[in-house]
């Protein structure tokens, strides 16, 4: 018998499993006979009589109220699974977002930086090193911010 196909009316089962509680149920050795005339035992061989009275009402019942359990437990799994996964691919574009958001402003203050320089080497404001010279704080203070910002994020990627 193929069990992977094999499906079972759960409900039906639990109601035959319930009914059955009410008396008492087989031992093993119960569902076998001997024939008073020839002396031959009848009945269900291979130890199957022990396997029957193992699975009585009680068994089956339990047996379904731990499938009952494992599918709650699954489907709560499964719940927050999709909950944190959602969640995880929310902050993985809102990352994606950020960094873009931060290649635009990475170019921009380089753009600004190298405008400032350029502005200050065609009014002749650079130094002997090609620095803006001391004489011009605010121009140096802009360059060293941009600086101290670029290093800054780059210690972060």
């Amino acid at each position: 018998m193929d069990t992977n196909k094999m499906t079972v009316d759960k409900e039906q089962l639990k109601s035959l499993a319930e009914a059955s509680l009410t008396g008492d149920w087989y031992e093993a050795g119960d569902l076998r006979y001997e024939d008073r005339k020839t002396g031959d035992i009848h009945g269900l061989h291979h130890d199957d009589d022990r396997f029957i009275a193992a699975a009585g009402p009680a068994t089956v019942l339990a047996l379904l109220a731990e499938v009952e359990q494992l599918r709650d437990s699954h489907e709560q799994v499964c719940t927050n699974y999709n909950r944190v996964s959602f969640a995880s691919e929310e902050r993985g574009n809102e990352r994606d977002q950020l960094k873009s958001d931060n290649e635009v402003l990475r170019s921009a203050a380089m753009a600004a930086r190298e405008f400032i320089i350029h502005e200050a080497e065609v009014r002749g404001l650079l130094d002997e090193n090609g620095q803006v010279s001391h004489r011009h704080p605010r121009r140096q203070a802009a360059i060293s911010k941009i600086d101290a910002a670029m290093a800054k994020e780059v210690s972060h990627d």
